[in-house]
């Protein structure tokens, strides 16, 4: 059985938690200096985002009686483990999100389009995002072996996250949650304000409608 008070004290925490790599992505927008030190904010950004999405399903297990850490991002063991917890028969059926990607070949610009991203590519963007945390959190800069999901951006010595790949990830991840406590709560669950950074005319112009 569901615990609906447990789903809003989980997507309440998120949403506070995601405040500062929202203010992180805006700040680097901001900036005029483009030296490393402003640069390497969007890593921080990326790793401050991660870390409370993993904890999000971490929580809601936990509060159903699983363990309190140890469940990765990944789409089917987070639907094994909240079935086995809340009866719940697929929490991420309908798991779709916006994210922002490198532009392709066909593209005439470098604007990282947005897209809805869902299923196998959903799931390949979920593990490289815990392929580069995992580097991230031992001082590489970026991906040097895969980039399974077609998202990153090619950079000299492998794939790297821009500043847009990490805006799209924070969105990615509030949308997922989002799906996430609609599921467990069948459509009941008061979603939070979101936090944002301000997003430029090109972005908002670009931005997709919300998948739920």
């Amino acid at each position: 059985m569901v615990d609906d008070k447990a789903v809003h004290g989980a997507l309440d925490e998120l949403a506070t938690r995601l405040v500062i790599p929202a203010d992180m992505i805006q700040v680097h927008r901001e900036a005029s200096d483009r030296t490393r030190k402003y640069t390497s904010l969007r890593h921080g950004a990326f790793l401050l985002t991660y870390a409370p999405f993993e904890r999000f399903f971490n929580r809601l297990a936990e509060a159903h009686g699983g363990a309190s850490r140890g469940l990765a991002v990944n789409p089917d063991k987070i639907r094994f483990t909240l079935h086995q917890h809340t009866g719940i028969t697929d929490a991420t059926a309908a798991w779709k999100a916006r994210a922002r990607v490198a532009p392709d070949a066909t593209r005439s610009t470098n604007i990282s389009p947005w897209i809805y991203i869902e299923r196998a590519r959903l799931r390949d963007y979920l593990a490289d995002a815990q392929r580069l945390r995992n580097l991230l959190a031992h001082g590489a800069a970026h991906l040097s072996d895969q980039n399974r999901s077609g998202t990153l951006h090619v950079v000299r010595g492998g794939y790297s996250a821009r500043l847009m790949w990490v805006e799209g990830f924070l969105q990615a991840a509030q949308d997922l949650a989002a799906q996430t406590a609609l599921t467990l709560t069948n459509g009941q669950a008061s979603l939070p304000e979101w936090p944002s950074p301000q997003l430029s005319a090109t972005s908002r112009s670009g931005l997709l409608e919300r998948p739920y």
